[in-house]
């Protein structure tokens, strides 16, 4: 138990190793086993989201008419989101990112009362190296 800080030049092994708080990591963050971020980040009522990678790995929207959702932030290999976004009582119109490559096919409509979920994986730093998949509620 340390009341105060910890400093340490070179590499700090763990049996177990718990934050209750922030964790801020100045260099590489590398994991033999799964890191698990918990937390959803919130866009709010937005017709134009752009995901972010660098965000919370589960993201939520509300659509409220035409949307556009053609780019992303923060790409890294390896990283991945997934997007929960919700219609209310109107139909809403979406536009994809001509770059990405979807799995399956990329709806235009998302239909009024529906929740639809976008995957994103990034293979790397650019919007032509992401694989996308989208599904909507029954």
């Amino acid at each position: 138990t340390v009341a105060g800080g910890i400093s340490a030049q070179g590499n700090m092994y763990a049996q177990g190793l718990t934050a209750d708080g922030n964790l801020t990591v100045g260099g590489t963050l590398s994991a033999a086993g799964s890191i698990i971020a918990s937390g959803v980040h919130e866009y709010g009522h937005k017709d134009a989201i752009v995901p972010d990678f660098s965000k919370a790995n589960l993201q939520s929207g509300i659509l409220s008419g035409s949307s556009d959702i053609s780019s992303t932030l923060n790409r890294t290999a390896g990283t991945s989101i997934t997007l929960r976004l919700s219609a209310y009582s109107v139909n809403c119109d979406i536009t994809w990112s001509s770059s990405w490559s979807f799995i399956g096919s990329a709806p235009t409509v998302l239909p009024a009362g529906k929740y639809g979920i976008l995957s994103l994986q990034s293979f790397g730093t650019a919007e032509t190296d992401i694989i996308a998949s989208f599904a909507i509620s029954n």
